[in-house]
């Protein structure tokens, strides 16, 4: 399994109304919207076990160095995190608010799989090296669903006082800094709630390529062969 992740960019959004009565002093919590999904998994298998072992992976081999092991599949995953920002403000005379209104998240898994051509024609082999490599992608689909509760669980977390998300009546010249602060705080949360992810991905992707998983896989084709 070979792991990729990324955290995307930040667009942020803002529209100054006139002053309304309590429109800064009662800000409304902002809506935070977090989905999860997946594009259609790729497949390749034109390449030799030769070429998928010359191929980065995310774990080492389960099995100790002395052992001569072959490659005969790879789920290459990314993990991507976008997140967009929509801000709302309002000015009177030289006094203006900032409010955070929208925080927009997608966690997005983009699988391809694998599968050495030498097994094509290998109809045991290319089940077993198929169904756990699907193995990986499951795992990656539980793990996004996982933390589209747990980034949630954060933001609220980050979101708790009113002056985490609404500057409150400040100077128009210290508006821009306002926001830069909130953006500053959200896009630093996800980053640390992204890396927690990417480490918890990496130990539950290793557990997939155990000794145990690849020797039933053996067993299941000398069984048949």
């Amino acid at each position: 399994m070979r792991a990729i992740a990324k955290l995307l960019g930040l667009l942020a959004l803002i529209m100054f109304l006139p002053a309304q009565a309590n429109g800064c002093d009662q800000a409304p919590y902002p809506v935070v919207r977090i989905r999860v999904a997946e594009t259609p998994a790729e497949f390749d298998l034109t390449r030799s076990v030769q070429e998928l072992s010359r191929m980065p992976v995310g774990a080492p081999s389960p099995y100790p160095s002395h052992y001569h092991t072959e490659v005969g599949g790879v789920m290459n995953g990314e993990i991507a995190l976008d997140h967009k920002e929509t801000f709302g403000g309002a000015q009177a005379g030289d006094k203006a608010c900032v409010m955070l209104k929208q925080i927009e998240i997608t966690l997005t898994i983009s699988p391809t799989i694998y599968i050495a051509s030498d097994f094509q024609d290998q109809t045991c082999w290319f089940r077993e090296i198929f169904e756990h490599e699907s193995k990986h992608v499951e795992t990656d689909r539980a793990l996004i669903k996982k933390y589209q509760a747990r980034i949630t669980d954060g933001l609220n977390m980050m979101l708790m006082m009113p002056s985490d998300y609404a500057s409150g009546w400040i100077e128009t010249s210290a508006v821009e800094g306002a926001q830069y602060d909130m953006q500053a705080g959200i896009e630093n949360a996800l980053e640390v709630l992204f890396n927690t992810m990417m480490r918890e991905r990496a130990e539950m992707q290793r557990e997939v390529d155990s000794v145990h998983e690849y020797n039933r896989i053996a067993r299941a084709c000398r069984a048949s062969s």
